[in-house]
């Protein structure tokens, strides 16, 4: 009778072992993949609108730039070369400075295909993934036009990487506590 209740107790226990290692293993597994989803859509949505705007602004500008070429051109009653050159020399530098603005603070990557996005849900689950993982590329780093939408990244990626540091320390623990229970048998 006394071993029968030893035998008991010990599947209890092992049992109790087994439940606790799949619930915090799984649970943390599926909290990971959640963040990492609910991240992904956050990146998403946060970037996407904004890099379609950016787009649209590029293509508006490259056609207003052929627009006042062909003013420049169709001013001048005789084309004097040298005077319509600097008048289009001069609009071509402020198209470059435009340029130069969309590519270094806007995050512009020269395509103005409005199908085509940088910032899709894959894109953002990839970045996501580098949070977790807390590694940073970059060549996914987010240009952003405003001091408030920047802040608010570096606030999703704090919270992200902060779950994640918890996690690793929860894991972390609970191998700590199967190994040790493990060894003192």
């Amino acid at each position: 009778m006394r071993e029968d209740e030893t035998h008991c107790g010990n599947c209890g226990y092992y049992l109790k072992n087994i439940t606790k290692f799949l619930i915090s293993h799984i649970g943390l597994v599926s909290l990971v993949v959640g963040y990492t989803i609910i991240g992904a859509f956050t990146f998403e949505r946060l970037e996407a609108d904004h890099e379609l705007q950016v787009k649209k602004n590029m293509s508006q500008v490259r056609l207003k730039v052929t627009d006042d070429l062909w003013v420049i051109t169709d001013d001048m009653r005789v084309l004097n070369e040298k005077m319509w050159a600097d008048k289009v020399r001069d609009r071509l530098k402020d198209f470059e400075r435009s340029l130069i603005k969309a590519i270094k603070t806007d995050g512009w990557d020269g395509s103005e295909d409005l199908s085509t996005q940088q910032w899709t849900f894959a894109g953002a689950l990839f970045y996501s993934i580098i949070l977790i993982t807390t590694i940073v590329l970059s060549s996914i780093f987010i240009s952003v036009p405003s001091l408030s939408a920047l802040l608010l990244i570096i606030l999703c990626s704090i919270v992200f990487s902060a779950i994640n540091l918890c996690s690793i320390v929860i894991r972390a623990s609970d191998s700590d506590l199967i190994l040790s229970h493990r060894f003192q048998r």
